[in-house]
């Protein structure tokens, strides 16, 4: 005999171990207070968490990871990032828009120009 493939949430056991179909609820035992319909209000939408951008990157040169900070002087438009361990460091000129991941982008870019 060919069996029927029934969805898993519309079966559920019983005691003796048989499977038996459960029916969706009708639509008026759904509902919270007499007499009254389900509130069609949505809650309001959830707010992302904004993630701060790093400001310590992994160095090319020593390879060591989280060594090189970035300082940013934005009254006089200029940036720094240096390497803690082996004391290498880039200056560049930067905008109002610009970010530390920036900075350490145009070192790279510097890096593989020289090369």
């Amino acid at each position: 005999m060919e069996e029927i493939s029934i969805p898993k949430k519309l079966l559920s056991m019983e005691p003796g171990g048989k499977r038996k179909l459960s029916r969706p609820k009708p639509r008026w035992k759904m509902e919270s207070q007499m007499g009254r319909r389900k509130s069609n209000r949505k809650p309001p939408p959830k707010r992302k968490a904004i993630v701060p951008l790093d400001t310590q990157f992994d160095c090319p040169f020593c390879n060591h990871e989280k060594s090189c900070e970035v300082t940013m002087d934005r009254v006089r438009s200029s940036a720094r990032i240096v390497c803690r361990i082996c004391l290498e460091d880039f200056q560049t000129v930067t905008n109002f828009l610009s970010e530390p991941i920036d900075i350490y982008n145009d070192w790279i870019d510097a890096c593989e120009k020289a090369n």
